[in-house]
């Protein structure tokens, strides 16, 4: 066969990558539509030379690539992947930032046939060991050379590791990405069509590792069927539109933003731009100017008190009409979900307050907003009433990696405020006896990569067993209560959950974050970390003087100040459910210190370690 060379595409403004030839063809319709392959090349055929997605770089500009672009980037890659010696099935890890070359590798990884191994590029050098050998990845694509640092430091102990790649720089005993697209030929493009078109629903698409809150990760197994299963289910109830225009802040190693922001956005045909970090938030919002957007909760709290902060900074008249106009709007909102009706007067202020208020708050969020969805944790109600007034929904739902992403949803006009929604369609929720969320429906998980034993203990009689709490109301909505391994057992023998108080101190604009401690232990205390730019505030209008954080979290008066938060926080619950005692910490915590996992959640086990000293002196 005569070996055919590709072509050099440039994608706009991004990096230099080969593209098939023109000769080359591989008709969407020849791959299973019900693999997320399929489903992505229908696409790509569909919206052509449409942009797609842009990813913001480092000089702030905001290169862009075509749905055309990205396909042919993926199957660069895809074929120089099988020229490397990738097998159908064979492992890809991805040790990367969200950027341009992280899509492609993952679209030519699927077009392999291979399974993607996402890791956060936040993660350690033994995490990044961990993961590597649990799941015998052949090769690992890494973004930048300090990333390709940590694969150095601990290569010898991946055995089956054998192909490395660096995006961007140089490493040692590492391949450029172009010098690996390079490679392919006309045969590595004709195998990697017919491995396209073989592909089933039942393969495995990836393998992501579970963010150990409470152990070992676990290579959580998630076929094309599973995701696809998901995307369908997801999209019916939170209907995004092509005119819609996404924006994306979250790691895309987490299954969250992976499944329900980017390959959801593909499913559906919309287009997306990529922020290179949180750092500025309210800047890339006005740029981008997003219709939806997906966020952790504590992203939207602190839009908020960024929001309330200008307003009380305006002073005077500005002040107290930016207030009101808030008031008025939110009362407005909840009549609307209720189904009451809104008072004429109510109602002629309010359109005063959106000419007025609400239109220039909306303006500094781009101006578009339109759905927004939260999830990797609860949010206060009275942020969703903030977001509502402002005439944008915040629809809360609930998943797992297991679950491939939300398997519950708030349907966008009709929400149910401190719910996770109903079941997406295809899936149902059962509660046992003890409280334990069961789910059963097409997106739940394949199983744990190797780990029998941990399979079977979470899949019984067709029912993912989640480790989670909760309650279904008459009209099937969930409530979460809080994770089963979270329960606190006092020494009294009292089951207590500590995530509702947590959620009643953290309402506070005052608490960044508690930690309620109290398992064995007599009586519940809670480790608060300070929202320190608000407390200043509050020290400077008191009389409170500190030149530095620690002072200023060790003075008595602030100690006070926390502990009557705790006391409130938990005043109608049962005597043993109340807070006795409280120590400020003057630091987050972590997750360099291991104290919170990539995407922020506490690992308690890890805190009870690392502030032990704290902790015994309330107990002393």
């Amino acid at each position: 066969m005569t070996m055919t060379t590709p072509e050099m595409a440039v994608a706009s403004g991004g990096p230099s990558l080969l593209r098939p030839p023109a000769s080359w063809r591989l008709a969407a319709d020849r791959v299973d539509g019900d693999t997320y392959v399929g489903v992505f090349l229908r696409q790509t055929e569909r919206h052509g030379d449409r942009p797609c997605i842009a990813c913001k770089d480092a000089e702030g500009r905001w290169p862009q690539a075509s749905w055309q672009e990205l396909r042919d980037a993926g199957v660069a890659l895809g074929a120089a992947l099988v020229h490397a010696g990738v097998a159908a099935g064979d492992r890809v890890a991805l040790l990367s930032e969200n950027r341009l070359e992280w899509l492609y590798c993952d679209g030519g990884s699927q077009l392999a046939a291979a399974v993607v191994v996402p890791i956060y590029a936040s993660s350690t050098a033994d995490t990044v060991a961990q993961i590597l050998g649990d799941s015998d990845a052949v090769a690992v694509i890494c973004s930048t050379p300090e990333q390709a640092a940590k694969v150095v430091e601990v290569r010898d102990r991946c055995p089956a590791l054998r192909t490395a790649v660096l995006m961007e720089g140089e490493a040692r005993g590492f391949v450029s990405l172009a010098e690996l697209a390079a490679a392919a030929s006309a045969d590595d493009l004709a195998e990697l069509a017919e491995r396209a078109c073989h592909l089933s629903p039942d393969d495995i698409l990836t393998i992501i590792y579970t963010s150990g809150t409470t152990g070992v990760p676990k290579g959580v197994m998630l076929t094309h069927r599973n995701v696809v299963e998901e995307l369908r289910a997801i999209l019916q109830v939170v209907r995004l539109r092509e005119d819609d225009h996404g924006i994306s802040f979250l790691p895309w190693a987490h299954v969250y933003e992976r499944v329900q922001g980017i390959f959801a956005g593909m499913t559906a045909g919309i287009s997306a731009s990529v922020a290179r970090d949180l750092h500025d938030v309210a800047g890339d919002l006005r740029t981008v100017r997003p219709t939806v957007m997906n966020a952790v909760p504590r992203l939207y709290e602190k839009m908020q008190e960024a929001i309330e902060a200008r307003i009380r900074a305006a002073g005077g008249l500005r002040a107290m009409l930016g207030r009101r106009g808030i008031v008025d709007c939110t009362e407005r909102a909840r009549r609307r979900r209720q189904g009451r009706r809104i008072p004429p007067l109510l109602a002629l202020r309010c359109r005063l307050w959106e000419r007025l208020v609400i239109g220039t708050i909306r303006d500094g969020l781009g101006g578009r907003a339109r759905i927004f969805s939260s999830g990797g944790g609860p949010i206060n109600v009275a942020t969703l009433e903030f977001f509502d007034a402002l005439g944008i929904t915040i629809t809360e739902g609930y998943g797992l990696t297991e679950t491939s992403g939300g398997v519950t949803a708030n349907d966008p006009e009709a929400p149910r405020f401190g719910t996770v929604g109903r079941a997406i369609p295809g899936h149902q929720i059962r509660i046992a006896d003890d409280g334990e969320i069961l789910l059963r429906g097409p997106a739940i998980m394949k199983g744990y990569y190797k780990n029998d034993q941990a399979t079977a203990e979470v899949l019984k009689d067709g029912w993912f067993y989640t480790g989670d709490i909760g309650e279904l109301d008459g009209d099937g909505f969930l409530r979460i209560t809080d994770r089963k391994k979270d329960l606190i057992v006092t020494a009294g023998g009292k089951n207590i959950a500590p995530g509702p108080i947590e959620a009643a101190m953290m309402q506070d604009p005052l608490v960044l974050r508690a930690t309620v401690i109290g398992d064995q232990r007599k009586y519940l205390v809670a480790l608060v970390v300070p929202e320190f730019n608000t407390l200043r505030d509050w020290a400077r209008q008191n009389g409170v003087t500190a030149t530095s954080d620690a002072e200023l979290a060790a003075d008595e008066r602030v100690q006070r100040l926390y502990q009557g938060i705790a006391e409130r926080a938990s005043a109608k619950l049962a005597r043993y459910e109340t807070i006795k005692k409280v120590a400020v910490l003057d630091r987050d915590l972590s997750e360099e210190r291991g104290e919170l996992t990539p995407t922020l959640k506490v690992k308690r086990k890890v805190v009870q370690q690392s502030l032990a000293l704290v902790i015994d002196k309330l107990y002393a």
